[in-house]
């Protein structure tokens, strides 16, 4: 009844019907006046009203620049500039307000440093209700738009830093506390990732933006169906990166995480093969393989008619810049001086730099020939007018994401395998035995329980046989966790 109950009334009614409970402690107050539990409600009350006028007047700040972006059908992230007064120090979260969405509703969100700018944090948002569907609809393109910040507020993961040694398990979009544990932890701290989740979004503009510990494992297990498309960069980087598919073996990967750790040693080569598997389907594609996921995931991220301003927008973009190549210019940007620049309707060059700023978009550099476009522009552009309509747009779009042109260059740096992978074996069975032993509490020293100590457990996501597997594993190993969830 209770998860019905969520479902079925909004989340701005259910908020408003908490603050009853100041109305309820208040009467409280007048209620048996001998046993003095006035003073008692009275204080309660009293706190609470303070810490609502400490936050309403020192905690709230106004953003005039949060620069929003879609990140594919499902996500939104929101960046902004510290304003004066506001402090993250890592993680935690805050709640953010949008008048222009709706004009009483706070959310609560986690927080992250942003990975690139100084005085900058970034909120990564699921699209999964009504206020976020608006919001990524709002989003017809990247822009900068007003809103309130209410925060930051320390989460259940800012209790980490009593372990040096942790796991932070995620499911989804939950893995953005996780991200501000590492950027404040991993410097100091051995900060292990296990992420599960379908959305391919998600793992792309993460990897793309964020640097996860390169002294502990990150292990991504992608449960989608679309093909991802990144740069190779992070994962050559880092070698403790790995992207796996296919669901994990929750407990025996995180008892073989500690061991690696532990031991100084890698993880079982099963991992290591399942990971080598995966990024060779991902990294080594053809020039044509890419272009066709890459058109995928855009008509994906927008709908056709958005895609097609998109590409109205460059065509009318003036150009005055010199069209020699010369020592200055890359090879890209002598690509995009060298096409025709017709202005009125989408034009040859707002076609092709659409492509462009795409490929720009996703990091993979295809190097593919602007003149199979060209071909197909003119093979459309009927009435030789030198620009396509919506229509004809989209049926550019389709042979592209159908394209099997001979273009067999290999993308990517190729694979890295770990040259020992071969001689490691699973040592889960064995951490278990070991945990298990150290877990007997001693009457000669107790320091048995000094391993135990080093290791916490995070959660953060809303996968009920995620939150089972490890309660069970803190009662049977004795390790700490912590939950941390927005789902009101």
């Amino acid at each position: 009844m209770f998860h019905k109950s969520r479902r079925d009334i909004p989340y701005g009614y259910r908020k408003a019907m908490h603050y009853l409970s100041v109305a309820w402690g208040i009467s409280i107050c007048f209620h048996a006046p001998k046993m003095h539990i006035g003073y008692i409600m009275g204080c309660a009350v009293g706190c609470y009203v303070l810490d609502f006028i400490y936050g309403y007047f020192m905690a709230i700040y106004f953003c005039p620049t949060l620069k929003m972006t879609r990140i594919g059908a499902t996500a939104v992230e929101i960046a902004f500039e510290h304003p004066p007064g506001f402090v993250n120090r890592g993680g935690g979260y805050v709640y953010i307000c949008l008048p222009w969405i709706a004009l009483s509703e706070w959310h609560a969100f986690s927080l992250y440093k942003h990975p690139t700018r100084e005085e900058h944090s970034s909120i990564c948002i699921a699209v999964v209700g009504d206020w976020t569907r608006a919001l990524h609809a709002a989003l017809a393109r990247p822009g900068t738009h007003s809103g309130w910040i209410y925060g930051p507020f320390p989460s259940p993961f800012s209790g980490a830093t009593c372990h040096p040694n942790l796991i932070a398990v995620a499911s989804g979009i939950g893995v953005t506390p996780t991200l501000g544990t590492i950027s404040q932890l991993s410097t100091t701290h051995k900060v292990n990732v296990i992420w599960m989740t379908r959305d391919s979004d998600l793992i792309e503009y993460f990897v793309r933006t964020v640097s996860f510990d390169d002294d502990a494992w990150s292990i991504i297990f992608y449960t989608g169906k679309t093909p991802l498309l990144m740069p190779e960069d992070a994962f050559l980087r880092n070698p403790f990166l790995l992207l796996i598919e296919g669901r994990p073996s929750l407990r025996q990967d995180m008892l073989d995480i500690v061991a690696a750790i532990e031991n100084d040693s890698l993880l079982p080569v099963e991992i290591l093969q399942r990971a080598s598997k995966m990024r060779s389907k991902t990294f080594n594609r053809s020039v044509a393989e890419h272009l066709q996921v890459l058109l995928q995931r855009a008509t994906r991220t927008y709908g056709m008619s958005e895609f097609y301003q998109l590409a109205l927008d460059f065509s009318q973009i003036e150009e005055g810049a010199d069209m020699q190549c010369d020592s200055t210019n890359s090879e890209a940007q002598y690509r995009r001086k060298s096409l025709d620049r017709r202005p009125g309707g989408m034009n040859l060059y707002g076609f092709v730099h659409l492509i462009l700023s795409l490929e720009e978009a996703s990091g993979v550099k295809m190097n593919f020939d602007t003149e199979f476009l060209s071909a197909i522009f003119s093979q459309l552009d009927a009435d030789n007018s030198g620009t396509l309509n919506i229509v004809e747009f989209e049926a550019a779009i389709q042979i592209l994401k159908g394209v099997t042109q001979d273009v067999e260059k290999p993308i990517g740096q190729g694979l890295e395998n770990f040259q020992k992978a071969t001689n490691v074996v699973s040592q889960g069975a064995r951490v278990v035995d070991l945990l298990k032993k150290r877990t007997i509490k001693s009457t000669k020293e107790e320091d048995e329980q000094v391993y135990l100590k080093d290791w916490g457990f995070m959660y953060c996501g809303g996968a009920a046989p995620v939150v089972k597997i490890l309660k069970e594993m803190e009662v049977e190993l004795g390790i700490s966790l912590k939950i941390e969830s927005f789902d009101w």
